[in-house]
């Protein structure tokens, strides 16, 4: 048996007096609920300029992903308009991988570093532009029109659809009115 074995083995009151123990418990008690969150910072971007829509860039994705998450530095393309250099944008991955056989990827016109790619449109982000850069040379690629529209329209297939065609609009004004009637009914 090695030496420290006894040691190891040994239950926390033995190895402290139970007052220490108990002491210990009261001044450090276990954390209830979730982990305090820590904002994450806002980092400027590399590019110069807001993408655009049909875009492609290069994009660091979080190394701490979890399969089936998309991870490492990858290309995307810009599925959302009106961005800007500080808001929001959401992008669709590529990848190198064949995909054959999965229904929501398409092969891309476009190959990055000289391999084919798919644009994998189930697995769609929303990323800070500080996560895109530009291709060698400050190359931005942009898809024709014709191929964007597939390309989207395998992503709104793949999305629920709507149960009863409703204008924007008045879906928005809906909402607000059961928000609003929703608060009067506590206020009595």
């Amino acid at each position: 048996m090695h030496p420290t074995w006894p040691i190891v083995c040994m239950p926390v009151d033995k190895l402290l007096n139970r007052n220490e123990t108990r002491s210990m418990r009261r001044e450090n008690p276990p954390q209830k609920g979730p982990v305090p969150e820590i904002k994450p910072p806002r980092v400027a971007a590399r590019i110069k300029a807001a993408p655009k829509i049909r875009q492609a860039y290069w994009c660091d994705f979080p190394r701490d992903a979890q399969l089936p998450e998309m991870w490492k530095t990858r290309p995307v393309l810009v599925l959302s308009y009106k961005n800007t250099l500080f808001g929001p944008c959401l992008v669709a991955p590529f990848s190198t991988d064949p995909q054959i056989g999965n229904p929501w990827a398409l092969p891309a016109s476009i190959s990055f570093d000289g391999r084919k790619t798919w644009v994998v449109c189930n697995h769609l982000y929303t990323v800070a532009p500080s996560r895109l850069s530009t291709f060698p040379g400050g190359k931005i690629p942009r898809f024709g029109e014709e191929e964007f529209t597939r390309i989207l329209a395998l992503v709104l297939q793949w999305m629920p659809r709507l149960p009863v065609p409703v204008a924007v609009g008045e879906a928005v004004e809906e909402a607000n009115s059961a928000v609003i009637a929703g608060l009067v009914a506590e206020k009595t």
